[in-house]
C-alpha cells in the first residue's frame, strides 16, 4: 500500500513538472514571437555567418529555424547591417505568411535601427516596403517610399531599381485591390527534389 501510493505521489510530480514544463515553453514562444527552441545548436561566431546560416534554413523551407536564427542575430548584432540583412529575413517570412503589419514593421525597424543611412540594407528594406504597400493595394504609399528612397539614397543601386519600379506598378498596382505573394521558402529543397538522381544543385 506504502508503495502504491509512493508511485501514484511519483507520477502525481512528474505529470505537474510536465505541465509546468509545458507552460514555460509556452510562455518563452509567447514572449520571443518565435518557436525558441528551434534555435540549432552549432551558431556561427562570425557575423556574416549568421545571414547565411539564416539564408540557408529559409531557402530549403525551414521557416521557423530562419526566423529563430534572424531574431537572435538581430538581438548580437544589434545596430549593424548584419542585424538589418537577419531582420530582412523575418520580414521575407511575414510577407510571405500574410503577416504584412510584422514585415512592415521589421522593415522599418531595420531603417531606424541604421538611422536612415543610405546603405544596402536600408535601400533593400525600403524596396521591401513598397513590396509590402503594393500586395495590400496601398499602391500610393507604396510610391511615396520610392520616391523617399530616390530622393534620400540617390547614390544607391536601390533608388535606381526604385524608379524602375515606379514605373511597373502604374501598370500592375491597384489602389485598395490586394495581391498576395507567391511563396519563395524552400526554393532549394524544391529545385534538389527536381534533380535526376544522383545530381547536385552545383551540377555534380
Amino acid at each position: 500500500a506504502v508503495t502504491a501510493r509512493y508511485s501514484r505521489s511519483h507520477r502525481d510530480e512528474i505529470d505537474n513538472l510536465r505541465g509546468r514544463l509545458g507552460r514555460l515553453i509556452a510562455d518563452l514562444r509567447d514572449r520571443a514571437g518565435i518557436a525558441i527552441l528551434a534555435l540549432p545548436r552549432d551558431l556561427p561566431e562570425k557575423a556574416e555567418d549568421w545571414v547565411v546560416l539564416a539564408r540557408n534554413h529559409f531557402d530549403y523551407g525551414e521557416v521557423r529555424v530562419a526566423e529563430a536564427v534572424s531574431k537572435e542575430c538581430g538581438k548580437r548584432f544589434a545596430g549593424t547591417p548584419t542585424a538589418g540583412s537577419c531582420t530582412s529575413i523575418q520580414a521575407q517570412i511575414a510577407y510571405e505568411e500574410h503577416r504584412f503589419a510584422d514585415a512592415l514593421k521589421l522593415l522599418q525597424s531595420i531603417h531606424d535601427g541604421l538611422n536612415a543611412r543610405a546603405v544596402p540594407v536600408v535601400g533593400k528594406a525600403l524596396l521591401q516596403i513598397s513590396v509590402v504597400l503594393e500586395a495590400q493595394g496601398k499602391c500610393r504609399q507604396a510610391r511615396d517610399v520610392l520616391k523617399y528612397l530616390r530622393a534620400e539614397m540617390p547614390k544607391l543601386a536601390h533608388a535606381k531599381a526604385a524608379k524602375a519600379r515606379m514605373a511597373t506598378m502604374r501598370k500592375v498596382c491597384t489602389q485598395g485591390v490586394q495581391t498576395l505573394p507567391t511563396k519563395t521558402s524552400g526554393t532549394k529543397k524544391r529545385d534538389a527534389a527536381k534533380l535526376p538522381d544522383g545530381a547536385t544543385p552545383d551540377g555534380g
